[in-house]
């Protein structure tokens, strides 16, 4: 490691940090690779033992290191979730409704269907279809949890299929926490899982025909109109949340 830079003392367990945070992103520590060990750190910073804690505590916070008891400190693989638990406490703290959120759903999916009929590719393909058969087998045995896993899986796919990785990082976290807001209205007719709405869906975009895929993807979300989801669409994101909870602490589907 190189020389350590000079710290405020005013800032330095912010400092270091920022200097953790710089090496990981920067490359010179991989996902995987376990950091040096706190007194090793306190050394070649020139700061206390405490400082390294309270900057790796920080750094954990962000996703970006794990710290295990009796293994030590390592880089975090790649994920999302202090993403999407950012945007679900975000929507928590609003006055978001399931409506808002079907409707920015419709929105966003509706775009990226056309996309992805151009841009999918036979593993692309095979993974739709994989979830798709998923979901009609939840739909048969009434099973919603299986249900929500694959219609969350399915989408995400679809989102993958676009081949669009920008889209795919910022868009995936929010799939997660809206997909739960789409559950059927009931449960008791296989047909209420929308098993042939995604049916003609996968059909458009297996024949790589945009149009017919916005189409398919259009009518999809029609019950974000229907008046018999009127009475969920009013219920807040922040109700939804506790009623997943039972404490209203945040959920991820």
């Amino acid at each position: 490691m190189p020389d350590a830079p000079p710290f405020r003392s005013d800032t330095l367990s912010k400092q270091v940090a920022d200097l953790l945070r710089e090496r990981i992103l920067g490359g010179d520590w991989p996902p995987g690779v376990r950091l040096p060990a706190e007194p090793e750190l306190a050394q070649q910073l020139g700061v206390s033992r405490s400082v390294i804690r309270d900057a790796t505590r920080t750094l954990a916070a962000s996703g970006l290191i794990e710290v295990r008891h009796g293994i030590g400190t390592r880089v975090a693989q790649p994920n999302d979730h202090v993403y999407t638990e950012a945007i679900s406490l975000l929507l928590m703290r609003s006055d978001a409704t399931l409506g808002d959120l079907a409707e920015t759903r419709e929105m966003i999916e509706t775009a990226t269907a056309p996309i992805a009929a151009c841009a999918r590719d036979d593993q692309d393909c095979e993974k739709l279809e994989y979830h798709l058969a998923g979901l009609a087998t939840a739909a048969e045995a009434r099973d919603i949890s299986l249900a929500r896993e694959h219609n969350l899986a399915f989408h995400q796919a679809l989102l993958a299929a676009t081949h669009r990785p920008v889209a795919e990082a910022l868009l995936r976290p929010m799939h997660r926490i809206i997909i739960a807001t789409s559950d059927p209205i009931a449960t008791d007719d296989p047909d209420n899982f929308g098993v042939g709405l995604h049916r003609s869906l996968l059909d458009a975009i297996l024949a790589g025909d945009a149009e017919r895929a916005r189409v398919a993807m259009a009518e999809h979300f029609e019950f974000v109109h229907d008046p018999a989801f009127a009475e969920r669409h009013r219920q807040s994101y922040r109700e939804f949340q506790a009623s997943l909870t039972g404490a209203g602490t945040v959920a991820h589907p």
